[in-house]
């Protein structure tokens, strides 16, 4: 079935395509997890949501912002980092060439985010009906990534110096559409050696 965007809206073709993504690399996201995927895709239309001109713009900024709000303001800060993380290191994962951090870093601090939301929103009651969607963002960080980096890569062409990044986010995420994308370009990926 093929979604024909002119007829519906943003946020069914990102819930189209991410239900897709999922199934396909077999996830086993929540459907919760799939919505807040699509609303965090379609909040991209604004530009000002998750990359604002008045905040830090590095994750490591982003953290010591968190770190030292109040409880309630860390809550929404952590929220915005793990966003930020998820849709840079999934759905523009090409933009991360160009950095001095890799996918690994972003995978990391962004799990970290929703782990810390999901804690603060107990705490706090803030999101506190959310705790659990963000435990399981946290958990799924990886997974969340090889979906968001199987749409954004959707139409791109493959160049052969894809390979590398490539191969580096299949080593961080395992997910099936890196695996998928490496087979394609002939390269068959295995769990590295650890020494002799």
């Amino acid at each position: 079935m093929t979604i024909d965007i002119r007829k519906s809206n943003l946020f069914d073709f990102f819930s189209y395509e991410i239900e897709n993504a999922s199934a396909s690399q077999r996830t086993g996201l929540s459907r919760e997890a799939h919505v807040y995927l699509a609303n965090m895709l379609v909040e991209l239309g604004d530009p000002g949501r998750l990359f604002p001109e008045d905040k830090p713009n590095t994750l490591a900024g982003m953290h010591l912002s968190a770190g030292t709000a109040s409880p309630e303001e860390a809550v929404r800060l952590y929220k915005e980092l793990g966003d930020y993380a998820l849709c840079v290191g999934g759905y523009f994962a090409d933009s991360l060439e160009r950095k001095t951090v890799g996918i690994e870093y972003y995978a990391d601090m962004g799990g970290s985010a929703y782990n810390r939301v999901a804690a603060l929103s107990t705490a706090t009651g803030h999101f506190g009906q959310l705790s659990g969607l963000f435990e399981e963002l946290s958990d799924a960080f990886r997974a969340c990534l090889g979906v968001l980096s199987q749409l954004g890569d959707s139409g791109r062409p493959k160049r052969s110096k894809d390979l590398g990044r490539l191969y580096e986010r299949w080593l961080t995420t395992r997910d099936a559409h890196s695996y998928s994308q490496l087979t394609a370009m002939g390269v068959f990926p295995t769990e590295p050696h650890s020494g002799c």
